[in-house]
């Protein structure tokens, strides 16, 4: 498999613009001859059908032959692709272009600039469950099947891969993209262990038996690292303001299957700590 390369995807990119239009064959020159960057035919194809698919380049015939050039894209993705190129390593260039990319695919307008994130905080966080939080962990198959609720040495706990996807389905309820990508965050512990009980659904194929956790279990998330710089949230009130709303009326909650009873949370106390 092909290592992937942000910054020779970017390259790419500069490239196609400086051209306006142009074949494999005229991109691969231009490359080696004013980026000093030599690359095989399919890294090239790679790249291109990578903005190809993201709607960033299309596809023009000149005469019988196949050339590349850019889609109508707005200037504000154009100027946030040559910013990504001043960047140090090859994963802040990843992470910044992922964030452009998803930024452009949720439509943001065109005058809006790309964020230049920063002024992180470091918060705990205590929560409490308001709906049945369903386990998501397989522990059989079959037509009737049981999935379980995570552990960490013998003790319950909530994922933090549960509270990443949290805030990064629930952040369009505050017109906010990619801000999932800046968030630092550890398991939720509970403070005592919660009361767990067998809940049987029907899915798609037959019943799955859940796992789960009943409400009024409190739990606390040590470490919930959030930039004040970059996104809507400029403050711990705004913060506070935006995990109360998305907990309590959230578009996705915590937890498997979280349609079936809601996956709400309560937000009980946030505090500031090193």
């Amino acid at each position: 498999m092909l290592k992937y390369d942000p910054k020779a995807e970017v390259l790419v990119f500069k490239v196609v613009k400086e051209l306006k239009e142009g074949t494999r064959e005229e991109i691969l020159d231009y490359l080696k001859e004013h980026e000093n960057v030599e690359m095989d035919e399919s890294t090239l194809l790679r790249y291109l059908y990578r903005f190809k698919a993201a709607k960033v380049f299309t596809i023009a015939t000149r005469g019988e032959v196949e050339v590349w050039r850019l889609s109508d894209i707005p200037p504000w993705y154009a100027s946030g692709i040559m910013a990504i190129l001043k960047k140090t390593t090859n994963a802040e260039m990843a992470v910044e272009l992922k964030t452009l990319n998803l930024r452009y695919k949720e439509g943001q307008p065109m005058e809006e600039k790309i964020p230049e994130w920063g002024n992180y905080h470091t918060f705990e966080l205590t929560f409490e469950t308001v709906d049945m939080i369903l386990g998501g962990r397989p522990s059989a198959e079959g037509e009737e099947r049981e999935t379980q609720l995570t552990r960490q040495g013998g003790k319950l706990i909530v994922p933090a891969n549960w509270l990443y996807g949290w805030i990064r389905d629930n952040q369009r309820l505050w017109d906010m993209v990619a801000v999932h990508y800046r968030v630092a965050v550890s398991a939720g512990e509970f403070i005592e262990e919660p009361k767990i009980k067998q809940v049987t659904l029907k899915v798609m194929k037959g019943l799955n038996t859940y796992e789960a956790i009943e409400p009024g279990a409190k739990f606390k998330v040590p470490k919930f690292r959030f930039p004040f710089r970059g996104c809507k949230i400029k403050t711990a009130e705004d913060l506070k303001k935006f995990l109360t709303e998305i907990g309590e009326s959230p578009i996705r909650g915590l937890g498997a299957n979280p349609r079936a009873f809601g996956g709400r949370v309560k937000l009980l106390d946030m505090k500031e700590v090193a």
